[in-house]
């Protein structure tokens, strides 16, 4: 796996691979190495702020003495072009081979770390990654925003909700807000007091119910695009509009009611 950040000085380049992670100038030239002890699947996301970075790797959890393989999500941070990584995990997403899941966690608007768990809890994580020092030697307390339950069941189907892709998750910049996907086909905005990073518990602001089962999300434009996907597997577009207009008082009481705009 490769990923890259733009820096100050041009970009950095990340190489996973042999159990190691990589740290390269723009020129290729090798600044540092680390290794991780455990496969690494995919970088999640970088944040230029504070040179965060996030990966999907290889966790043995052990559970009432048996072993679990799971994906889970890690942290590290480059420190003066040094590799610092985490050894503790953030958390464990998915069971390989039971639970596979594709793109199970996303870094959005260059601050938010979003994931979803369908292991030892069954949520949508949201945390600002811009508050969180993963170079802590202690456990270190993730600046958790919220977090949404997702079971990884819908209420009317047998299957598991591994199938589909991504988080189900974007940011809209215009009214500091999460939008994700919540299951049993509705779509839900969260944000807090005083926008993202304020006081309070989520707060529901918007929703929309979908046609089907949403397989994938995306923010286009000012539409919410769910890709959805019925029982025999057939997929679908439906567009929901996102209103740019912050929430007042009197919107909170009255949450709006996303309609759909197409459907192809």
């Amino acid at each position: 796996w490769v990923g890259y950040i733009v820096t100050v000085d041009g970009f950095r380049i990340y190489v996973a691979g042999d159990d190691k992670i990589y740290l390269l100038s723009s020129a290729g030239e090798l600044l540092d190495s680390a290794e991780t002890e455990h496969t690494v699947y995919r970088f999640t996301g970088f944040d230029e702020t504070n040179d965060n970075f996030y990966f999907e790797g290889y966790l043995n959890y052990i559970y009432w003495g048996y072993d679990h393989w799971t994906h889970s999500l890690f942290s590290g941070r480059v420190v003066n072009n040094k590799l610092v990584l985490q050894e503790r995990y953030l958390d464990a997403l998915f069971q390989n081979q039971w639970y596979d899941h594709n793109t199970a966690a996303d870094f959005l608007g260059g601050k938010y770390l979003v994931w979803s768990a369908h292991f030892m809890s069954q949520k949508v994580g949201v945390v600002d990654s811009n508050a969180f020092d993963p170079t802590e030697e202690e456990n270190p307390q993730l600046p958790y925003l919220f977090g949404i339950g997702r079971s990884e069941l819908e209420a009317d189907k047998s299957d598991q909700d591994e199938y589909s892709w991504g988080v189900r998750t974007v940011y809209n910049k215009k009214r500091d807000s999460i939008i994700l996907y919540v299951g049993n086909q509705t779509i839900s905005e969260f944000t807090q007091k005083d926008g993202l990073g304020g006081s309070g518990e989520a707060d529901e602001i918007a929703q929309a119910l979908t046609s089907e089962h949403v397989f994938s999300l995306f923010l286009i434009g000012d539409e919410v695009v769910a890709i959805e996907q019925d029982a025999d597997r057939n997929y679908t577009l439906e567009g929901f509009l996102v209103s740019e207009d912050q929430s007042g008082e009197e919107d909170r009481d009255r949450r709006r009611k996303y309609r759909p705009q197409r459907r192809l």
